[in-house]
């Protein structure tokens, strides 16, 4: 315990020691660079992934040197610009649209139940949402599931029915008119597209 008492403060003050000489090994090194790079490179190590060693920095800086990192794009920082994907000239509502959402609506027995789907697509003016629900012509019909119809599957399948299909986001007349007609031609049943009345807050 006695030798261990006077080993342990000399192997600490050792190793502090090597890592302050590896610290001013690592900023000698960093501060030979030209500026700007040598403030890229500052920025670039505040915001690493790795730890705060000075053997990481000496080995970032070495990939530096050789090339194999380009400081103004680390490779943990995404420089893939996010592009929307646009169907201007969409011939098919499943091409124009997809399906991120679906529920039942009405809260009662399965006979008074619809289904609604919601859709988001972008024609080249930015983000849609549509919000697709099976409205009753007929006060007394009721609801059932039949696949002989369109804009998906689960849908009710008798005469008394009609899509409400409202659309939410900038929408020119003419894209309006475009998700008419592609929404007409996947269903069988009368498509009404209205544009979303923006809900107060």
């Amino acid at each position: 315990m006695a030798r261990r008492a006077e080993y342990w403060p000399k192997l600490q003050q050792k190793e502090r020691d090597d890592r302050a000489r590896l610290w001013r090994r690592a900023r000698q090194h960093l501060f030979k660079y030209e500026q700007p790079l040598c403030a890229t490179i500052q920025a670039i190590w505040r915001g690493c992934p790795y730890p705060a060693d000075p053997v990481y920095l000496l080995d970032l800086l070495h990939q530096i040197d050789m090339g194999k990192m380009d400081p103004h794009r680390p490779p943990w920082i995404y420089f893939q610009p996010a592009v929307a994907p646009v169907t201007p000239d969409a011939t098919r509502f499943e091409e124009a649209f997809r399906q991120i959402g679906h529920k039942k609506v009405g809260g009662g027995p399965k006979t008074t139940e619809a289904d609604e789907f919601l859709f988001c697509g972008n024609l080249g003016s930015g983000m849609l949402i549509l919000r697709s629900r099976v409205r009753l012509i007929e006060a007394n019909e009721s609801f059932y599931t039949c696949s002989a119809h369109r804009l998906r599957d689960s849908h009710v399948g008798r005469q008394g029915h009609w899509v409400d299909l409202r659309v939410t986001g900038e929408c020119s007349d003419a894209n309006l008119a475009l998700i008419t007609r592609l929404a007409q031609e996947a269903d069988t049943r009368p498509v009404v597209v209205p544009r979303e009345k923006p809900r107060r807050r």
